[in-house]
């Protein structure tokens, strides 16, 4: 009995490790700003971070429906053995400094996506990022705004909230232009 317990023990722990495990390692690639995830097999990606230039008036960002030649089928996603990885904006020039005296500005950036996205997990605001703007630093703090080009079978956007198709309820983790999903 006591080997029976030890070996159900053994199988229960394997099991939970494998269902912790994700099909994402450390497998990344960038087109366009964009850097994504590429899982194991190669087929499939999720969006991970967008390289912003600083620009204010460069906030679209457009998810498209391939990188490396995986499809990209999440806005966000989870890492490694599960640890969950928001979709963000980075700064791509080394300008950008943390500063706790600089003035708060919200920048609000359009994500773009398309019929491939069956998962958004969670959408990071991006805090710390300190740039130079007209002689003055600005503390920013990215908000999204976001529109389904096309046909999506999971999603749908209104007023630039993403709602679940199943069930007409918001999709929430996600820093939105006007904090309804916080």
């Amino acid at each position: 009995m006591k080997k029976l317990v030890m070996l159900a023990s053994a199988l229960l722990a394997l099991l939970l490790l494998f269902a912790g495990c994700t099909p994402y390692d450390g497998n990344t690639a960038t087109e366009n700003g964009l850097t994504c995830y590429i899982s194991r097999s190669g087929g499939r990606a999720f969006a991970a971070c967008w390289d912003w230039d600083g620009d204010p008036d460069n906030t679209d960002i457009v998810i498209p429906e391939r990188c490396a030649g995986a499809e990209i089928v999440s806005i966000g996603g989870f890492f490694g053995t599960g640890v969950p990885t928001p979709f963000s904006v980075r700064q791509e020039s080394g300008n950008a400094r943390p500063d706790t005296d600089a003035e708060p500005e919200t920048v609000i950036f359009t994500v773009r996506f398309g019929a491939n996205i069956r998962a958004i997990t969670r959408v990071g605001q991006m805090y710390g990022l300190v740039l130079q703007q007209d002689g003055r630093d600005v503390s920013v703090s990215a908000r999204y705004y976001f529109v389904c080009e096309g046909e999506n079978d999971k999603f749908y956007t209104e007023d630039g909230h993403v709602y679940k198709k199943e069930d007409g309820s918001l999709v929430t983790d996600i820093a939105y232009w006007d904090d309804a999903g916080e």
